[in-house]
């Protein structure tokens, strides 16, 4: 009995400080814009950012996708994420040009007609010719862009797309500058 009493002493004589004390509040979440500008500034396509504002490539698209998931873990401990949003944040990591020196991400872009008896009221009442489940106001809202990673340009271009931005095949898909 005695050594269970010693040992059960030195054990809580062990631990930290504050480890008596209650757990703190979870941290409100941010808001999906904010949150998104925080995952662009902690994980950039591009790599990290060093503190003099240089860029250090990824190493590898390992370490890009770990970056994510880090990040996703942090919002995920907190609940700000909901089960889909936590397996898209990875899904859309591990389709991204991001460490990937060698990978160009391919933008086609389909458009397509609104019929709407009144295009411009800003009321979506017609369908896309592109898309029959797509409520159009004006040919506007029937362009689409989807995205591919392609290991050339001439790959793009033969299946009709522009190279992109370096970046996932899951966000708006922007053709790079010339």
């Amino acid at each position: 009995m005695r050594s269970a009493i010693r040992i059960m002493i030195v054990a809580c004589l062990g631990l930290p400080a504050g480890a008596w004390a209650k757990r703190p509040l979870p941290v409100p979440c941010p808001s999906r814009l904010a949150m998104a500008a925080e995952l662009a500034e902690t994980c950039p396509c591009a790599g990290k950012t060093r503190p003099d504002g240089s860029v250090a490539p990824w190493k590898n698209h390992g370490r890009y996708v770990s970056c994510i998931a880090h990040f996703r873990n942090t919002l995920r401990k907190g609940r700000c994420l909901t089960r889909d949003e936590k397996r898209a944040m990875i899904r859309c990591a591990a389709h991204s040009t991001c460490g990937k020196p060698n990978l160009l991400l391919c933008c086609v872009v389909q458009t397509g007609t609104c019929n709407d008896p009144i295009p411009g009221d800003l009321t979506l009442v017609g369908t896309c010719s592109n898309d029959a489940t797509l409520a159009c106001d004006s040919d506007v809202n029937c362009t689409k862009s989807d995205g591919h990673i392609v290991r050339d340009e001439a790959s793009c271009t033969s299946d009709g797309g522009v190279v992109g931005v370096p970046g996932s095949v899951c966000d708006h898909c922007v053709p790079a500058a010339p």
